[in-house]
């Protein structure tokens, strides 16, 4: 919810969740689209910023 109270503020936002069916209903909420969704956790992030870029 956080995350998509963001992104309906206009901020870039990237979620990251272990539990695909996790995601998949974040994405199906409204505004879910404007949020960049991971499968994942901490360890598997990319350690180069330019993930956080669209």
């Amino acid at each position: 919810m956080f995350a998509l109270a963001l992104a309906g503020r206009g901020v870039d936002v990237v979620g990251v969740d272990p539990a695909r069916a996790s995601l998949d209903v974040a994405r199906s909420k409204p505004g879910g689209d404007r949020v960049r969704w991971l499968h994942g956790d901490a360890t598997t992030l990319p350690r180069s910023a330019s993930i956080w870029r669209r």
